[in-house]
């Protein structure tokens, strides 16, 4: 898919948006057993594990579901809280509007 060619050329987190969950494990299952750390929120990953998985730097690709969007809003501000430095500069969110 698109959004797995920016998660590979750079060293930030991928955020990916979709309603699909059956998707969303797939796609999981497939990078993880490529070698990049991925996680979705929802089966076995609460909020809190995902943000420590970040402040940590041992995840690339994060999933969540538009759901997770509304229900908690303050949850892109926490993730932009806690991206870890990367050369001297925070990490950044890219928003991509369709």
């Amino acid at each position: 898919m698109c959004y797995q060619i920016p998660a590979l050329l750079r060293s930030k987190l991928t955020l990916v948006v979709s309603p699909l969950i059956s998707l969303m494990d797939d796609q999981v299952s497939t990078l993880k057993g490529v070698g990049i750390p991925a996680e979705y929120i929802g089966a076995g990953v609460r909020v809190d594990q995902a943000l420590a998985l970040i402040r940590a730097d041992k995840l690339r690709v994060l999933y969540i579901t538009p759901e997770m969007c509304s229900r908690v809003p303050e949850f892109f501000s926490q993730i932009r809280e806690c991206m870890p430095i990367n050369n001297g500069s925070n990490g950044s969110i890219d928003q991509w509007a369709g």
